[in-house]
């Protein structure tokens, strides 16, 4: 764990009870003497604190210290802390835009973590031709998938996530767009032509249908294939994409 999430980090005095308390202290077992860290997944910021009273079912902490950088390695409390006066640099997945047609819930819930682990900025999701039309995301129970991932993982900021209707909506909302399919020529090589950094589209299982390649000419949006010997699921393409999108300099 590299922190805990709680929405009213920053504050001088708070409260920690209920699945928060649990987690720390009877999964986790951890030590009254030992400080917290703390994030409330907003500000940027850090937040460490000292334990002043610990009882069956809740913990008042006591704030001691603002950090504003993390070091990379490190983990489980304040040693895995560098305090520091300036801002984190900005990872370059950050600025990462993945358009992902709506699969199966399961499957989105258990690729939500590798792609907040990659760091990417921002996540649309929208109904396919090929999507099941039945499924219904629970956007909260993916924001709390997000929030313990972070905790995990380090990362101080929620991944955006955007729902969207329709290919017709993202298309008319998003002008720089690259869609995976094919034939098409790879991924790579029109990475290399464009000079700005594109928001990726990848199709349900089945790819995009007729009707969504004529949507995408009728917008004049490129589209690429990934270079792969094999056929990848489709949240295997948005991992793929995730990671190489973030090593690719505009």
């Amino acid at each position: 764990m590299r922190f805990l999430y709680d929405e009213c980090a920053g504050k001088n005095e708070l409260a920690l009870e209920g699945e928060s308390y649990a987690y720390i202290f009877k999964s986790r077992r951890w030590q009254k003497e030992k400080n917290l860290i703390l994030s409330n997944l907003t500000d940027g910021k850090l937040y460490e604190y000292k334990i002043t009273a610990l009882s069956r079912n809740k913990a008042r902490l006591e704030l001691v210290d603002s950090i504003i950088e993390q070091t990379n390695g490190a983990s489980d409390g304040v040693n895995a802390i560098k305090s520091a006066n300036s801002g984190a640099s900005e990872s370059p997945n950050a600025r990462v835009h993945i358009i992902w047609a709506i699969v199966d819930s399961k499957v989105v819930e258990k690729t939500l973590p590798f792609l907040n682990e990659l760091g990417i900025g921002k996540l649309s999701f929208f109904y396919a031709d090929f999507s099941q039309k039945n499924i219904v995301l629970n956007e909260a129970r993916l924001r709390k998938i997000l929030v313990h991932s972070c905790e995990q993982c380090g990362r101080n900021e929620l991944l955006e996530i955007e729902f969207l209707p329709n290919l017709q909506a993202v298309l008319q909302k998003y002008k720089n767009i690259i869609a995976l399919d094919f034939p098409a020529p790879t991924l790579d090589c029109v990475l290399k032509s464009i000079n700005t950094r594109p928001s990726v589209l990848i199709g349900a299982e089945g790819g995009l249908s007729e009707n969504e390649r004529a949507l995408l000419q009728s917008f004049s949006t490129p589209c690429a294939q990934i270079k792969h010997a094999y056929t990848l699921r489709s949240e295997s393409a948005c991992i793929f994409t995730a990671s190489i999108l973030g090593f690719v300099e505009f």
